[in-house]
């Protein structure tokens, strides 16, 4: 069930980073910062998430001001299963940024693996009231997570 969810979290959050300007804080940072964070933002799309993360540290600690590094951080850890600490940096994100529409269906869709709807459910409506669009990219992958969510885990094989 663990797979499940993970896969669930993986597909949606690669679909989101696909519909938004991924690299428009870049324009912002410093230098340094924009090569973390590019770097980062490589290795996460390269499926390399543990090696991902020190470079969004770094461009955190160089420009603790850009939310998107925050929200693909906070993606990088929904993909390794570290659905608190995704929470923590979406937080974040949307402290520095509250109209990140992106960051607001991450979190919510990390909420809900975690057991909460409710708090998931008020998420996903600001994302969607922020931008539309994002409808198309969480609505049908929010049905797989409820699905899966609500699905008893499978219990070993106990030995003869």
């Amino acid at each position: 069930m663990k797979l499940a969810r993970a896969c669930i979290v993986l597909s949606v959050l690669i679909m989101a980073s696909l519909t938004l300007p991924e690299r428009g804080w870049a324009q912002l940072g410093s230098n340094a910062a924009v090569e973390a964070y590019n770097r980062g933002y490589d290795l996460m799309d390269a499926g390399r998430y543990g090696e991902a993360i020190p470079y969004f540290d770094e461009a955190i600690r160089l420009d603790p001001r850009a939310a998107q590094v925050y929200t693909n951080r906070g993606a990088t850890y929904a993909y390794l299963g570290q659905h608190q600490r995704a929470i923590e940096d979406l937080d974040q994100a949307i402290r520095l940024d509250p109209r990140l529409a992106q960051a607001y269906g991450n979190r919510g869709l990390a909420r809900l693996l975690q057991g909460m709807e409710a708090e998931a459910q008020k998420d996903f409506a600001k994302c969607f009231e922020l931008d539309p669009g994002m409808r198309k990219v969480f609505a049908p992958i929010i049905e797989k997570a409820k699905h899966a969510v609500k699905q008893p885990e499978a219990k070993p094989a106990e030995k003869p």
